[in-house]
């Protein structure tokens, strides 16, 4: 089994974001099992918050699905936020990211130009985090607009939070607008109290015939105070972009559950390297093909 620390850096909407766990063809008859390999990049700056306030005198303060008219006459709209411990990038293709510490707040929204989607961030008590809006996508969703998110510290407590979108300031003589979509008790909860997840186990057949489809079992655990769904990748990295996954865990409990393998065969492939990957970490295990 080999298990590799994988920590990916948050960048600016429309960068290229690192990939943790984006795999791909390997050599025929690479030996995998038994061999333990950890590697790290550099995680994200600590969060810091600035001294500004999250609401100016000119703030506009709206709820969820309320629309933000910018001072050159854009439009931005958020129309749902959610609390995640762990998003999905989709550059090269859907990936999870996850960090350690951290956490995201993912914004359904709908900006009448893809620029203004730079100027979001979240406020907590009076002031604005130092965070960059990232561009997300949703595997298990439909969002109504487009999704980004913005990294915070995991846990955050917070007597009042909101998604922010500033105008961007100019000349010395132009407006600074700010619009406010506050967070909600429940969203406050789940920033306080996020999943903590751990894989304690992560079983594959030792051989497999050619062509067949088979069973991987997982066990995951949640030593966090909130409840939420463990995501992952699981799949041969004979192919780069591996299905995802879903497991509900709540708080304080282990749940061991079966998924199906459905693994493209290269030909001259003597053996196949299954991934599980859930952003910050991932598992290897070797299979034989008969």
């Amino acid at each position: 089994m080999r298990r590799r620390r994988l920590l990916s850096s948050l960048s600016a909407l429309g960068a290229s974001l690192p990939i943790a766990g984006c795999v791909g063809a390997e050599s025929p008859g690479t030996p995998t099992a038994g061999r333990t390999t950890e590697t790290e990049t550099t995680p994200p700056a600590p969060e810091t918050t600035t001294a500004s306030s999250d609401a100016s005198a000119d703030s506009e303060t709206l709820a969820l699905g309320g629309t933000f008219e910018t001072p050159e006459g854009g439009t931005v709209t958020v129309h749902d936020v959610h609390v995640q411990r762990t998003a999905y990038t989709q550059f090269p293709h859907v990936s999870p990211i996850a960090y350690s510490s951290r956490q995201f707040v993912v914004v359904d929204a709908t900006v009448s130009d893809h620029e203004l989607f730079r100027q979001f961030s979240v406020a907590v008590d009076g002031r604005l985090l130092d965070g960059a809006a990232s561009a997300l996508t949703g595997p298990f969703s439909e969002p109504e607009g487009e999704l980004f998110g913005v990294s915070v510290p995991a846990p955050l407590d917070a007597e009042r939070a909101a998604v922010v979108w500033s105008a961007e300031k100019g000349t010395a003589d132009e407006e600074y607008a700010t619009a406010r979509w506050p967070l909600s008790a429940d969203h406050r909860r789940a920033l306080a109290n996020p999943p903590e997840f751990s894989v304690e186990g992560f079983e594959v057949p030792s051989e497999v015939e050619r062509g067949s489809s088979f069973t991987a079992e997982l066990t995951v655990a949640n030593s966090g105070t909130g409840d939420e769904t463990f995501s992952a990748e699981l799949g041969a990295t004979t192919i780069s972009d591996t299905p995802e996954i879903r497991v509900e865990v709540p708080a304080g409990e282990t749940v061991s559950t079966e998924r199906t393998v459905e693994p493209h065969y290269p030909e001259n492939y003597e053996e196949l390297t299954v991934q599980l990957n859930w952003g910050i970490e991932s598992i290897e295990q070797t299979v034989a093909v008969v």
